[in-house]
Order: structure tokens, then sequence, then C-alpha cells
């Protein structure tokens, strides 16, 4: 609960997402009071220094995985991480649980062998403590807890090295556009180049977000909607697929969901890389070399950021390191 003052509307308290009276109190005290009024109402919890409820984690996790999660576009995955808390924590009370035992679920789910019995990599304990941590920060709007034990500032999150990047020359991308075993895989890999966006977008294009008369591309990634303009070259290349009034650029009637999926032309593209001699190229690597050749023709990193879709200036800097060497370099030679 926090506790506000905005000039002369007083001190106001906010209660599961409601404001309580716009105006607010006259006094922090007569604040405070109706707050705790509202949550012995509820039986939460009783004045400062009452019992919480005591409701068993699986019974929270169900209300969690009906009211929360059965919203969320991830649903399986989450619910599935959920079901690992459940044989971890078992029936104890929400508000028993500490730091430490999410410190140790930690430590159990590194220890706990993955798919094929591979061990668990980083990201995925990360992964699992942020779902964690937003159960229990809905149990606090709940009622159910007064802190978060799986804050990231309570428990420290596994290491995740970073790949190495690598950025493909010119000669390398022609290379590959020729091992493409069929010119709709080429066309994949070369509009991944022309436009810098993710493997998704292509896979998941349709004809209608291409605007023809502006040479526009609108899609929406990472939960936003973007607008990016396209080269000749990428009209070109999309009128050469016989363009439709809708439906997917890269159909695949094998597929569920309708369009083209990652892993039914992902046996080419291994042997591609064998061939380059890159073991661990992936496709997301031209999404760098796009970042990497825009900055070395000079083009500066708000306009790659806003190209790309980068969230930060921060995300492009992990993939243009070359170029910030060389700027630094460059200034380094200045003299006053």
């Amino acid at each position: 609960m926090t506790i506000t003052h905005r000039g002369s509307w007083g001190y106001r308290f906010w209660w599961r997402g409601a404001l309580y009276k716009k105006e607010g109190w006259a006094t922090k005290k007569r604040a405070r009071d109706e707050e705790w009024k509202r949550r012995r109402e509820v039986g939460t919890t009783g004045p400062r220094g009452g019992r919480l409820s005591a409701i068993a984690f699986p019974d929270a996790a169900r209300v969690y995985l009906d009211e929360v999660v059965a919203h969320h576009r991830n649903a399986p995955n989450e619910r599935r991480c959920v079901g690992l808390f459940q044989t971890f924590f078992r029936a104890h009370p929400v508000s028993t649980i500490r730091p430490a035992d999410v410190d140790a679920y930690k430590q159990w789910r590194t220890g706990h062998p993955g798919g094929h019995g591979r061990p668990i990599k980083g990201a995925t304990v990360n992964r699992d403590l942020t779902y964690l941590s937003a159960f229990f920060s809905w149990c606090m709007r709940q009622g159910w807890r007064p802190d978060n034990p799986a804050s990231a500032r309570v428990v420290p999150r596994a290491p995740e090295p970073q790949p190495t990047r690598i950025a493909l020359t010119l000669a390398q991308l022609r290379h590959l556009l020729r091992l493409s075993p069929t010119p709709r895989e080429r066309a994949k890999v070369l509009l991944l180049y022309l436009t810098g966006v993710r493997v998704s977008v292509v896979l998941e294009l349709r004809w209608e977000q291409i605007d023809w008369r502006h040479r526009l591309l609108h899609y929406r990634s990472k939960g936003k909607d973007r607008v990016i303009p396209l080269s000749r070259r990428t009209i070109r290349l999309l009128q050469g697929l016989a363009p439709k009034p809708e439906g997917w650029v890269f159909p695949s009637p094998r597929s569920r969901s309708g369009h083209d999926t990652l892993y039914r032309t992902i046996r080419w593209w291994a042997r591609a890389r064998a061939v380059l001699g890159l073991p661990t190229l992936r496709r997301h690597e031209l999404r760098v070399s796009v970042a990497r050749e825009l900055a070395s023709q000079g083009v500066d990193l708000v306009t790659i950021r806003e190209l790309g879709g980068w969230s930060s200036l921060a995300m492009v800097e992990r993939y243009t390191p070359a170029y910030l060497a060389q700027a630094r370099r460059a200034v380094e030679r200045l003299r006053a």
C-alpha cells in the first residue's frame, strides 16, 4: 500500500489496483487507518503486526493459473514452470516462503537435468525465477504476502554468458545465398538481411502488412507496432514472390499456424553453416550483420535502433562493437 500526497488532494492509498478517495484524507494517520480498515474487511490481514492469510502454495497457484496465466501468450510454458514450483514448494503456505527457499529452488533447478539429459542453462533458471517473482507479486496484490522473496534484488540471478556474435561478410552472404536449396529459402535469407527484422517477423509475414505505395512494412514484435521503410531491392524481391491481396507470404499447409516455421527448413541451414565453416551460425546473425554493416557505413546508432526495432541503444551497442572500437580509436587521435 502506498500513501501519496498531491497538493490539495491530501493523502491517498491504493488497494488491489483501485484508488480510494481521489481527494484524499487530511492527515496521513487517517489514511493509514482507512487502509488497514480495508485490509480487515477483506480478511487478508489484521492491524499492524497481524497475520496474513495462510493459503497453501497449490491453492494460490491454481487461482493464479486460472485468473492470470490463462490470458498470457506463453501460457503453456508458464504452466509447466508453475508445476515445477508446486513440486518443490509442495503445500507450504505462500506467506512462509523465504528468499532462502527461493535460492534453494534455484540450486535445485540448476542441478535438475533438462531435455536429452543436458544441464539447465542459466537463462532457463532466470526465466523460472522471473515467473516465480511475477507469481509472488500477484500474491502481494491479493494480500497473501508482505513482500516478494523471488525479487532480483533479493535472490541474485544465474550468470548468462553472452553468445559469440558473428557478422557475415558480403562474400559469406553471397555464398550462403548460393547454398540455399530453393528460391523460397533464398528469399527468406535476403529479407532477413535487407530488413534487419527478427526471424519470426519474416516467417509470419503477411501481404497485408506491406504498403506498396509508400514502400513500408508494418509489423508487430515484442508487443510493439513498428513501421520500417523497404528498399527498392526488397520491393523487387517481394514482387517476385507473386504477391496476393492477403495471406501468408511464406505459407505452409503442413503447419498448424498456416505460415512457415523455422524447424521445417533447419536442415539445409545446418549443412550451409558446415560448408561456411561457421558451426555456431544462427539466422539471428543476419540481424547482427545488418547492424554491423550499417554502422560501418556511418549510420548513427539511433537510426539503426529504429530500423532493427531494438528497445535501447545499449542493445544496439552489443551488435556493433567493431564500429564502437573504431570510433574510440578515432577520438583518441584528437588533440586540443
